[in-house]
């Protein structure tokens, strides 16, 4: 019988290597990356697309738990149609309130094609 923590790795491993197998240009995914066998599903996403955070000066910014913000769990990445232009993670009262994770704002534009 699997543990709750391999079948999450299957199912966040899948979403990933689907994702990773389409033409989208962003995408944005709760990889739970603090488990390291996880970190295959980070790999196989930045094998095409690029992780936003990085895109500006290597931000890392933590995300969970919102009440005390340690972990970087939440991720975007983007393809080369598009510029990330900030990356934030609000801390407002209302933010650390309404989940359990900060969220994570990206702002960015489109390059024209090319």
């Amino acid at each position: 019988m699997a543990t709750a923590l391999e079948d999450l790795t299957r199912r966040i491993t899948a979403i990933a290597e689907g994702l990773a197998n389409t033409q989208a240009d962003w995408v944005a995914q709760d990889l739970f990356a603090v488990e390291r066998s996880l970190n295959a599903a980070h790999r196989r996403l930045t094998a095409r697309l690029k992780d936003a955070q990085m895109q500006l000066a290597g931000r890392n910014l933590p995300t969970y738990p919102s009440v005390f913000p340690m972990l970087r769990i939440d991720h975007a990445f983007v393809g080369d149609s598009v510029e990330v232009t900030d990356v934030r993670a609000p801390t407002t009262p209302l933010a650390k309130a309404a989940s359990d994770h900060l969220p994570l704002v990206i702002d960015f534009r489109l390059r024209a094609p090319g």
